[in-house]
């Protein structure tokens, strides 16, 4: 048993958000990126019906919507995102394919606010 690398760039359409409580109700902001992670994949063991795996990188992302309260806010980010993906995952055998999932933590880098009152970075747990 000795683990193998691999590189496995990917394209994943992300939609992010917030939300939180203001005295009339809820305030709500939805971003939606094309994510684009380069990630060095490490399978823990060569064979079996789980392989376990680790994985990061880094990941660029472009902002291709932003809404607050359904109005276009775009133009108040910045039009792109830097961090790093890590996580864990699992391949398991179907057949002759394979299933995977993963869970990963998204670590942005990068200040996306374009306003100068305030810093805003990116963070989220994806799972897929």
């Amino acid at each position: 048993m000795r683990p193998t690398l691999a590189i496995q760039p990917e394209i994943n359409y992300l939609v992010t958000g917030e939300w939180w409580d203001i005295m009339d109700g809820t305030n709500t902001e939805e971003f939606t990126y094309l994510h684009i992670p380069v990630l060095l994949r490490v399978r823990l063991m060569e064979e079996g019906k789980i392989i376990p795996v680790v994985f990061a990188g880094p990941a660029i992302g472009f902002l291709l919507k932003a809404r607050d309260q359904n109005k276009d806010v775009k133009a108040f980010f910045d039009s792109t995102d830097f961090g790093a993906d890590f996580g864990v995952g699992a391949e398991m055998a179907a057949g002759n394919m394979k299933v995977l999932f993963d869970l990963r933590y998204y670590l942005g880098l990068k200040n996306v606010w374009g306003g100068p009152s305030f810093s805003m970075y990116n963070r989220s747990f994806i799972f897929t």
